[in-house]
């Protein structure tokens, strides 16, 4: 199965490759290194944060876009097995 290494606000997220579906895992990991990446998830907007998601991880990523959480995403192929 493909995996995808993915890019927030120009910064890699570390944890792993990502399955396409791997929706809840991305969001996960974008919390765990949410200050890095500069995730902007205020108290104000944290439960629409919590609510974003999507059918595969472009659809949640362009989601987490309109929602205003991050700037820009990038998706690339994983050398990863």
């Amino acid at each position: 199965m493909k995996k995808y290494d993915v890019k927030v606000n120009g910064k890699v997220i570390n944890a792993w490759a990502f399955e396409w579906t791997e929706v809840i895992r991305l969001w996960q990991a974008i919390c765990e290194e949410g200050e890095r990446l500069e995730l902007a998830v205020a108290e104000e907007n944290r439960a629409d944060w919590e609510e974003c998601g999507g059918a595969n991880i472009k659809d949640f990523l362009e989601n987490a876009v309109k929602g205003g959480f991050i700037e820009d995403f990038d998706i690339e192929e994983s050398d990863e097995d």
